[in-house]
């Protein structure tokens, strides 16, 4: 961006002896040689310029040219750019007017097309903002870059304090093929630090008992000097997928979950965890008072605990939000996990292997007791045995068991609860009907839905609603066509591939929170040691 300056400035051409190729070493009376790297061309080096006046104090000649009575003064950054080379105008003016030549001058001629097009050539616009002021960008650069040298002598930046950048393998979870190996070359393992090859061959011990796993169970069964050893150890081993059923976990290289169903074990569950003293404290106005605060988040120090990858149902640590179906010991969540009643394929998009009604009961119920454990209190089985008793396969053909109706007996926590469970089941519906084509299929899951929610508003009262008795009555007459030799567990609504997260707020259920919460789930996130340490968000 320049400023523009009246000047009264005189311009002078100052011409130097012609450069003919040839070299000798300075100072010395040797016979010149010829150049070969020599070029013919006119040299604008300013450093060679002055070095030939220099060399030739008495054999220079200056010429007046004209008067400068303008200049432009390049300070500052543009705050604007536009690019003229994908326009025709743009374009055609280079190349007849650029070069001064009388034939190409000749051969300018102006389109005379008056026909719309959907990419008319206008030109850039006369002003692009309102802000006559130019921005003072006033731009450093860090001064922790340094310049070195390359191998070939080239220049290049480099910050020795920037964060070491670790590789993690990621495969999309509808990919057909998984990895057997790094797809990238990385460095030999040979060439690695001693405590970096120590650590991979622990971390192939631990998968080979246990193919794929959590980054929190794997910080509870491996002693490491340093997380970075952790993170640069994760491309040797294995893989992660980037959603599905087995988020955030690392997989052992050749093993492909989708392919046996004795992997649903290993299925990940999700929940956002909110403690009351991270909610009152952000509600704390001497909090910002700090300067030390400002833009820092307060870490958690790392558990002793080797066990806080379970899920008893009684007590909970707060150091990740992500559990594997194996690792929940509590006798009420087994009892629905430990069940023979699976899907012929594994539904990739949210349920794997297990039926929508089981995983849906799964989360719900382990979502209401990490509610109940943050809050203090202890989960009483016996509060939930309705959702146990829920169906573990959630159909049009069973719908009217899963709508709570008329009874009166039910609390609302629990009819809240199997609403979420019923709804959960269900989210992926529509997609599914849109994979098959089968058209107005969902017409009774609608009906069902409003009865569901007007059957809850009246489950205490002794009015009975026959609108809604006779929308249940429909259910079972909608059309079933169009699903073919389709296999039925495939039919079935399946979970949304939006991988929402089980959200447990405490001290309010309404009042929507962002995730802030420093754990040790995420595969390449913040492993925090230290209490009041600072880390990076978690992308979980």
């Amino acid at each position: 961006m320049s400023n523009f300056v009246k000047t009264q400035n005189l311009l002078l051409r100052v011409s130097v002896p012609k450069r003919t190729g040839r070299k000798r070493k300075r100072g010395s009376d040797g016979p010149w040689v010829e150049d070969p790297a020599a070029v013919e061309a006119p040299h604008t080096d300013p450093q060679v310029l002055l070095r030939s006046l220099r060399d030739n104090p008495d054999n220079y000649s200056i010429q007046p040219i004209g008067l400068a009575h303008e200049n432009h003064r390049f300070r500052q950054l543009p705050d604007f750019q536009y690019a003229t080379s994908t326009l025709p105008l743009a374009n055609m003016l280079r190349e007849t007017f650029l070069p001064f030549q009388y034939p190409k001058l000749k051969a300018f001629k102006l389109s005379d097309d008056r026909r719309n097009s959907a990419d008319p050539d206008v030109g850039p616009s006369a002003q692009f903002s309102m802000v006559e002021v130019p921005y003072n960008y006033s731009y450093r650069q860090n001064p922790a870059v340094k310049v070195l040298q390359d191998e070939h002598g080239r220049q290049v930046m480099y910050n020795p304090t920037a964060s070491r950048k670790f590789i993690m393998h990621s495969v999309e979870i509808d990919a057909e093929n998984i990895l057997h190996g790094s797809p990238v070359p990385l460095p030999p393992e040979e060439s690695l630090e001693p405590h970096i090859r120590t650590t991979i061959a622990n971390m192939r011990k631990l998968l080979d008992d246990r193919p794929i796993m959590t980054k929190r169970y794997l910080m509870n069964h491996i002693e490491a000097p340093t997380d970075d050893s952790i993170r640069s150890s994760y491309a040797y081993v294995g893989y992660s997928f980037k959603s599905g059923p087995w988020r955030d976990t690392l997989i052992r290289f050749g093993v492909d979950p989708r392919k046996d169903p004795k992997y649903r074990h290993y299925q990940t569950l999700m929940f956002k965890i909110v403690l009351p003293s991270e909610k009152d404290s952000s509600d704390d106005p001497n909090k910002w008072m700090d300067a030390r605060n400002v833009w820092r988040r307060e870490g958690k120090p790392r558990e002793k605990n080797k066990n806080t990858h379970l899920f008893d149902g009684k007590t909970l640590t707060p150091d990740g939000k992500v559990w594997q179906a194996c690792d929940i010991t509590d006798p009420q969540l087994r009892t629905i996990l430990d069940t023979d009643k699976l899907r012929s394929d594994c539904n990739t998009k949210s349920d794997g292997w297990y039926l929508n009604g089981t995983w849906a009961k799964v989360k719900v119920l382990m979502r209401e007791k990490i509610g109940i454990i943050t809050k203090g209190g202890t989960p009483k089985d016996d509060d939930y045995r309705r959702v146990v008793e829920f169906p573990d396969l959630i159909t049009l053909d069973n719908l009217e068991e899963t709508s709570i109706g008329r009874d009166s007996t039910i609390s609302e926590k629990e009819a809240k609860m199997l609403s979420d469970i019923r709804n959960l089941a269900k989210q992926n519906f529509r997609l599914w009907r849109k994979d098959l084509g089968v058209e107005n299929v969902d017409v009774g899951m609608a009906d069902a839905n409003a009865t569901d929610r007007q059957s809850q508003s009246t489950a205490n009262s002794p009015t009975r609603n026959r609108d809604a008795d006779d929308r249940l009555g429909r259910l079972d007459k909608e059309p079933q066509e169009a699903k073919g030799n389709v296999d039925r567990e495939d039919e079935d609504m399946e979970e949304d591939i939006e991988e929402r997260e089980s959200t447990v707020v405490v001290g309010s259920e309404d009042e929507d929170y962002d995730d802030d919460e420093d754990g040790v789930d995420d595969l390449m996130g913040p492993m925090d040691e230290d209490e009041g340490s600072e880390g990076q968000d978690d992308d979980d």
